[in-house]
């Protein structure tokens, strides 16, 4: 399936993208990425033989392909309502959101590309602005688990750009920044968007034992710039040792 746009361009533009999914998919099985592979295929719904094929290659499996091609032509009509649902949703509500970021983060928020997907869950991109959330959260029992996602992986992002703003590789590597970046999207959205309704964990082994205390230090910040300055040297004396591969 071709690219097909829908949304408001001054907050998030959703598409839908066979050729990106399974390239993601083809990544996210080919090595470890925060969970086993057997976790990520029961996660995304994909049989497990398939992603076994995936494993520890980057040479694009078939059978991956063929399966996801298949879920593309089945459901293409409800592909097409999720996409007109998510622009009438955040039309109504990307005011009141983009205000609530730009205070939370001390900016502005620029416009997002936010892919649909039919099998995986939400994906940030580390380095810019292109993420993605599950086509059919909207229509689980919890309603709005596809708002909580898509601020997640646009929280996530920008944390990660902010703190390489200001440190390089050098000093914290893509694992310890993806931590990082893990925990503050938690912390956020407890704090701010769902006020602690339910201090829910994120499923990182390795990240738990660090939650609770990055969400102290997050809702004791002066502002953001504060945060990061705590949250950095939290994890220079409390580094990851495995991260997210």
């Amino acid at each position: 399936m071709n690219q097909q746009y829908s949304g408001d361009l001054t907050m998030f533009k959703f598409y839908l993208d066979e050729a990106g999914e399974r390239e993601i998919l083809q990544q996210m099985f080919s090595g470890w990425s925060g969970c086993s592979v057997k976790e990520r295929a029961l996660q995304y719904g994909i049989p497990l033989d398939i992603a076994r094929q995936c494993e520890k290659t980057d040479i694009p499996c078939p059978a991956l392909a063929d399966y996801l091609a298949k879920g593309y032509v089945l459901y293409r009509k409800e592909l097409k309502q999720a996409l007109t649902f998510h622009k009438r949703y955040w039309r109504e509500h990307r005011l009141e959101t983009k205000e609530k970021l730009k205070n939370i983060f001390g900016h502005k928020i620029p416009p997002y590309t936010v892919r649909l997907n039919l099998q995986c869950d939400g994906i940030s991109n580390w380095y810019g602005t292109d993420i993605s959330i599950n086509a059919f959260q909207y229509l689980r029992p919890e309603k709005h688990r596809h708002v909580r996602t898509l601020l997640w992986e646009l929280i996530l992002s920008q944390t990660f750009m902010d703190i390489r703003k200001r440190y390089s590789a050098d000093e914290f590597d893509d694992n310890q920044v993806w931590g990082m970046a893990e925990l503050t999207a938690v912390s956020c959205i407890q704090t701010d968007f769902e006020h602690n309704s339910e201090d829910w964990s994120i499923g990182y082994e390795e990240l738990e034992p660090r939650r609770k205390m990055v969400k102290f230090i997050y809702q004791r910040r002066k502002n953001f710039r504060d945060y990061l300055e705590q949250l950095t040297d939290y994890f220079i004396k409390h580094p990851l040792k495995k991260g997210c591969r």
